[in-house]
């Protein structure tokens, strides 16, 4: 035996279970809309951002260094280098790698600024012709 539910019942289950929903999102919301990025902060906190990176790098570097140190490997390294250059007295040495790196890390951190720059002023002009971004903001303290 089927039974068929009627049109009528499965509506007024839809409602119960929206109105259930309703409930349980009953906190204070806020809708904004971003219509424009100050490009000067943009560059600020996106070149201290890549430049902490770039340090942090640059830390990890000096930790992973010292690692293949003590492990023998910056030995094994340097001989290689020797046998493929023919020569005795080439060594690869912790100073080098770290301004390697540095070099590497400012000039990423400056390129990528200018990335976030061109990013923020292509934003600003589609938010004027597409009215932005909406976001909707929920408190949750309660």
């Amino acid at each position: 035996m089927v039974t068929e539910k009627s049109p009528r019942t499965s509506q007024l289950r839809s409602k119960q279970q929206t109105a259930t929903r309703a409930k349980k999102d009953s906190r204070p919301t806020q809708r904004i809309k971003i219509k424009h990025i100050s490009l000067v902060s943009l560059v600020k906190v996106s070149f201290f951002f890549f430049v902490g990176l770039a340090l942090v790098g640059t830390l990890a570097t000096l930790v992973f260094w010292s690692i293949l140190s003590a492990a023998g490997f910056v030995t094994k390294l340097n001989h290689l280098i020797d046998q493929l250059l023919g020569t005795t007295n080439y060594k690869v040495t912790l100073t080098q790698v770290i301004v390697i790196q540095l070099g590497f890390g400012v000039a990423w951190a400056i390129i990528a600024t200018v990335i976030s720059f061109v990013a923020g002023v292509i934003y600003n002009i589609s938010s004027e012709v597409g009215n932005g971004i909406g976001i909707t903001i929920t408190d949750d303290s309660k």
